[in-house]
């Protein structure tokens, strides 16, 4: 499983952490982001999950294996196969900037 950051704004980088976080039956996601946000990437996850540990009921071992943060140089090349597949929120706020979709 590979998940692709093209810039860290919080509306590409936001629910990361919570992404990582559920459970899920799959191998440790790699995750690509412009290389120099690497270091800022795998602090911010490890600092929601310090902040939300008493909430969620998990350890910073766990956090630190639940991806491997890679990064990427400008102008390098991928190819990316995509599958298709229904994604769909609530919006509770009609002013949030999320919407239902299929992509």
């Amino acid at each position: 499983s590979y998940i692709f950051i093209t810039h860290c704004h919080s509306d590409h980088s936001f629910n990361l952490p919570m992404l990582l976080f559920t459970p899920k039956d799959i191998p440790t996601p790699v995750v690509y982001v412009p290389e120099e946000m690497v270091k800022s990437s795998k602090l911010f996850i490890n600092s929601t999950f310090t902040m939300n540990n008493n909430e969620l009921n998990f350890n910073k071992q766990f956090a630190r294996q639940l991806c491997d943060i890679r990064g990427v140089k400008a102008n390098q090349k991928f190819i990316i196969e995509i599958a298709r597949h229904q994604h769909t929120t609530t919006r509770s706020n009609p002013r949030d900037i999320f919407e239902d979709k299929t992509t």
